[in-house]
């Protein structure tokens, strides 16, 4: 067995701890669902908790595709909008954190009824598709022989992945407004206890490299990091970042990075 997941149960208790102030916005938003309509749902991490993964990815926040998912009978997929917004259903309650599987890599995700490394099948999702390839590309350079379904594997034991904000939204518009809903109503910060929840995350994980998904929270989380000393790479996600030279570039970019940086002590 892996040795960094020896005491997988320790950790996951330990991440649990930390969740507790996140997880009464939670409670909050999906019991208030009128007041705090753009909540579409919840998600802590992508991935498994494990200590010392060399990568720990950090996106903005979940989208809205596991939301549209759950609201298909009413969705108009054409003006890309919910038909009768009285009548919209959150999907099952995904908070718990405890993850067993890389989200990126799960059969129907990337390709349409198939595995991300199955060429023979349809891109269903390019984000998850775009993240696949640059994790191989990251791993070749240790990995030059094993096989694309072999790489999931590593994948599952070296990365990790989450969200800064856990409450899904259409956009970051949203997003910001329902913070700003949460907070006039509740008196709370939401950006103080995400931002503090991440840095506590960092810290009992101790990932090699954080790579920040966006230009939003590379903004969010740059002076924090830095104030750390917590080594990151920020992914510019603006029209072609996920054509194959960026995808080159990107990967040799984060691979430096991870042979110069031990992990955070």
């Amino acid at each position: 067995m892996d040795n960094r997941l020896i005491k997988m149960s320790d950790l996951q208790q330990d991440y649990l701890k930390l969740t507790k102030e996140l997880t009464c916005i939670h409670d909050v938003m999906l019991l208030q669902k009128d007041k705090y309509r753009d909540y579409l749902g919840w998600s802590y991490l992508d991935s498994p908790v494990f200590s010392h993964p060399d990568i720990l990815f950090v996106g903005i926040n979940p989208g809205p595709g596991r939301f549209i998912q759950w609201n298909m009978d009413n969705w108009d997929n054409k003006a890309k909008k919910i038909i009768d917004p009285l009548n919209i259903v959150i999907p099952p309650d995904s908070a718990h954190p405890l993850r067993s599987h890389l989200q990126w890599t799960l059969p129907d995700n990337a390709r349409e009824g198939g595995e991300w490394w199955d060429v023979s099948k349809k891109r269903k999702n390019l984000f998850p598709l775009t993240m696949c390839e640059l994790l191989v590309r990251i791993f070749r350079y240790e990995f030059p022989t094993i096989s694309r379904k072999g790489l999931t594997d590593v994948f599952e034991q070296r990365v990790m992945v989450t969200n800064l904000y856990p409450m899904a939204t259409f956009d970051v518009s949203k997003l910001n407004h329902l913070i700003n809903v949460y907070d006039n109503e509740n008196g709370a910060n939401i950006r103080h206890i995400c931002h503090d929840h991440i840095l506590n995350l960092i810290a009992l994980v101790k990932p090699k490299l954080v790579v920040l998904l966006g230009d939003t929270v590379t903004h969010e989380l740059y002076d924090e990091l830095r104030s750390c000393h917590i080594p990151f790479y920020g992914i510019c996600r603006k029209r072609g970042w996920h054509n194959k030279d960026n995808i080159r570039f990107m990967a040799d970019e984060i691979h430096l990075h991870l042979i110069s940086n031990p992990s955070i002590d």
